[in-house]
């Protein structure tokens, strides 16, 4: 029947049956069951004996990946119901039966809407594959792996912690690919390695790229490796040395530092933002994830993944081909995010910028900078230098229609400079008309 209909997922309930490999792989989506307990209590066929037997005065349902072991899958969402003292077995099954319907429903609306269950492999298939030896393509014959556990899971990724011979190494698993994305993104991460083993830069980490790395139930797919960092990411450098304003301004400059180092390489990362940057315990800076990185031998590479919308100008929407470029306004923004909680910690708090999703511009700000909440808090503040950036950020993203015409950052601060030893008493309003009349530079 599954193999006449071909239907994307399977969902069971009250299913007495052991569902085999050649089943589960036939479903694109995997197959899930929903189970009248709340996992990992009380497994197995018929959980209602010991539930009552135990006076529970609360269960539910389980909706959670179907697996060689029998209730023992991933688990994806439940749901809790009481059990008052005038519950029966069957008033207590009539609640978890509409409590399921509901599990189900979430399911199905979720699968259509979040891209991280679409196409397999997933997350689910990556975790069943991770723990057997044997479906890890890339270990030599005498290799020692151990695997722990802990894993790290992104929008398009699944990172596995591993040990191998003794070393910590992040696994790397792309997750929700077809065929040709598959295709794409080896053939971009293979020039990447290849140019970094031929170039040895700084600021970045070594990547080995396998092409059958896992065998998972839906086939052989890629791996990246590199070594595992348990440094702060820059929003959590920031949020943990808020008020050391003297290391936030150290960081603001090493920041530049780092850009203009990638610049003279004519290289980007293509998705640069406070989360993809690593900050050691020295204070000094790595990148991370290069799925959308360029480098000088990549040719006609369409940029698909335009990174977090509120690092990016305009046009990059629009932007056909991955380039040197792609990282220029993005720059702009962290480094005032940096340099502004240098100065203005209190921001911090203000903006809410503990909370993964804020930025120190929304996306809609970003279209209008004059009418954000950080011009406003700086032009209260008559901070000139910070004012100057806004200025010219802002002239950046009216003006600028592409990429390669966005000035990059280290450029402007050596004209700024500049700027300032010869008209030291002249205010932001005055550098304000000479942004509008492009006569800066």
């Amino acid at each position: 029947m599954l193999h006449e209909h071909t239907p994307d997922t399977l969902i069971t309930y009250r299913c007495p049956y052991i569902l085999s490999n050649d089943i589960l792989a036939t479903l694109p989506l995997g197959a899930y069951n929903i189970h009248p307990s709340l996992l990992p209590k009380y497994k197995g066929l018929n959980p209602w004996d010991e539930i009552f037997r135990n006076h529970e005065s609360e269960s539910g349902v389980t909706l959670h990946r179907i697996t060689k072991e029998i209730d023992g899958g991933a688990v994806v969402s439940q749901k809790m119901f009481i059990i008052t003292p005038f519950d029966t077995l069957k008033s207590a099954r009539t609640k978890a039966d509409e409590l399921a319907a509901g599990l189900a429903k979430d399911f199905v609306v979720n699968l259509q809407s979040n891209a991280s269950l679409l196409p397999l492999p997933n997350k689910f298939d990556y975790q069943e594959a991770i723990i057997s030896p044997e479906n890890l393509l890339f270990l030599e014959k005498n290799d020692n792996i151990k695997y722990n556990g802990l894993n790290k899971e992104g929008k398009f990724c699944i990172v596995f912690q591993m040990f191998i011979n003794g070393e910590k190494c992040a696994v790397r698993c792309w997750k929700c690919l077809d065929e040709i994305s598959k295709q794409v993104i080896y053939r971009r991460l293979k020039l990447v390695s290849e140019w970094m083993k031929d170039n040895q830069p700084s600021y970045l980490y070594d990547i080995f790229l396998y092409k059958n790395g896992i065998k998972t139930i839906k086939g052989i797919h890629p791996i990246a490796i590199m070594e595992w960092q348990d440094d702060l990411s820059l929003k959590e450098y920031l949020s943990t040395h808020i008020q050391e304003t003297h290391l936030l301004a150290k960081l603001s400059d090493s920041f530049i530092t780092m850009v203009s180092y990638f610049h003279n390489l004519h290289i980007a990362h293509g998705d640069m933002n406070l989360d993809n940057i690593r900050v050691k315990v020295d204070g000094s800076l790595h990148l991370i994830d290069y799925d959308t990185f360029y480098v000088p031998t990549m040719k006609q590479e369409k940029d698909n993944v335009k990174g977090k919308p509120e690092y990016q100008h305009r046009v990059r929407n629009k932007n056909m081909y991955i380039s040197e470029y792609m990282d220029y306004f993005s720059e702009y923004v962290i480094y005032l995010t940096i340099k502004s909680l240098a100065k203005y910690p209190e921001l911090w708090n203000l903006f809410g910028l503990a909370n993964k999703e804020s930025h120190i511009f929304s996306r809609d700000e970003l279209s209008n900078i004059q009418s954000s909440r950080i011009y406003s808090f700086v032009r209260e503040k008559n901070d000139e230098e910070l004012m100057t950036i806004l200025y010219f950020m802002d002239n950046i993203w009216k003006y600028e229609n592409t990429l390669n015409s966005i000035t990059p950052i280290e450029k402007y601060f050596k004209h700024y400079d500049l700027y300032k030893i010869k008209n030291r008493d002249i205010g932001y309003q005055h550098l304000k008309t000479l942004f509008n009349e492009n006569s800066f530079f």
